[in-house]
């Protein structure tokens, strides 16, 4: 296949800095765990508008043979450092503008104008697709590229560009303003919110989509906006429970009997913030607070240790170990620290080139350790080492 005709090299994080907030919390996801191929295959392709999307150009010295791609080294003992500083040529006016989604290989798809671009490596960016319709977030595994719009989730196969599948999302109250979507182990979830204001008032209806399945399945409608993770076959999010006068952790698992797997409510926390899953522990930020939520047979997970970790506002499971994003004031955030889970110590930080996203949400980046920035109004991405 010609390198013009390809969507990068796999793809499964994705970072979207929400809109809407919730009455349980508001925070940013991240998808985590193993991230295999083999996503859903088929769903229904009627309602579809165009053709197949054009699929530009790759730019000059990207590589002939998608897939290809050697996987950078990272080491978990070296301080952090700056690999390579690419301009994404995309202006930065808001954290609500920056969606992008990173692969297992590092390649990394964000939108700009309206278009997907990827970046293999430390090359630069390349136009992946023109979708017909607002993306809203992305995710993808070895195979596919997965888009959330206002109405569906897209899968196109990351070789040709041809749509495979297409499975509408309707069972939001109102209007989609907000997403995130996490793939893993051939499922896909996605979460959509409603809300147009920072209100706090709205939660998120969850949809899981397992491999080859006709259509998404409603999980929940009040799952906490971005508080979503995925293990292998597994997925976990904070839902409202109480009649939203608490929250609880919750753990996703499949089930022979129902396509829309079973969800077993696990311990009750007021902490509340950014959920990521490194080396198979749950692990959740809120403020000064770092929770391990463990799996526990036959029920939702429990809650272990909690830790204080001050300097942390994100975290992200990275080749590099967990990483936490620290802000130096309320419009940038632009550190980056290695952080001990057992203890919530850092032990090592670097300061990045450059403002920071004012949202440290929408930053962070894995499993290769990547962070977004802006610098002099133009979003780059920051390679770590």
């Amino acid at each position: 296949m010609a390198d013009g005709r390809r969507l990068g090299r796999c793809g499964r994080l994705v970072l979207v800095a929400a809109a809407c907030a919730l009455a349980v919390l508001a925070a940013g996801c991240s998808g985590s765990g193993s991230g295999s191929s083999g996503g859903p295959s088929g769903g229904s392709t009627a309602g579809a508008t165009g053709s197949t999307p054009s699929v530009a150009a790759a730019s000059p010295g990207a590589s002939g043979t998608p897939g290809a791609t050697t996987q950078p080294v990272v080491s978990t003992q070296a301080p952090l450092a700056v690999a390579a500083d690419i301009n994404l040529g995309a202006a930065y006016t808001s954290p609500a503008t920056v969606v992008a989604t990173e692969a297992p290989d590092g390649a990394v798809f964000y939108v700009s104008g309206g278009v997907i671009y990827v970046i293999d490596g430390d090359s630069r960016p390349a136009v992946a697709l023109h979708p017909s319709a607002t993306v809203l977030a992305m995710t993808a595994d070895s195979t596919t590229l997965y888009v959330v719009t206002k109405t569906a989730l897209i899968a196109y196969n990351r070789s040709s560009g041809a749509r495979t599948g297409r499975w509408p999302l309707t069972a939001s109250p109102a209007a989609v303003t907000s997403a995130g979507a996490v793939t893993s182990d051939g499922t896909v979830w996605v979460w959509t919110c409603f809300a147009t204001d920072q209100s706090g008032v709205e939660n998120a209806t969850l949809y899981v989509v397992p491999a080859k399945a006709a259509r998404p399945s409603v999980v929940s409608q009040v799952m906490g906006v971005g508080t979503l993770a995925a293990d292998g076959p597994d997925a976990f999010f904070v839902n409202a429970v109480n009649d939203g006068r608490t929250s609880a952790m919750f753990e996703w698992e499949p089930s022979a009997a129902s396509p829309s797997g079973v969800s077993r409510q696990g311990a009750t926390s007021e902490l509340l913030g950014t959920p990521a899953v490194a080396d198979g522990r749950v692990l959740l930020l809120s403020g000064t607070k770092l929770a391990e939520f463990r799996p526990a047979a036959g029920r939702g997970p429990v809650l272990g240790r909690t830790v204080t970790a001050p300097q942390v506002v994100s975290i992200a499971a990275t080749a590099a170990g967990l990483l936490g994003l620290g802000c130096q004031s309320q419009t940038e955030c632009s550190v980056v620290e290695r952080i001990n889970p057992a203890s919530g110590t850092e032990q090592s930080h670097l300061v990045l080139p450059g403002g920071g996203l004012s949202d440290p949400g929408a930053g962070l980046l894995g499993p290769d350790p990547a962070v977004l920035t802006a610098e002099s109004g133009q979003l780059h991405l920051i390679r770590l080492s």
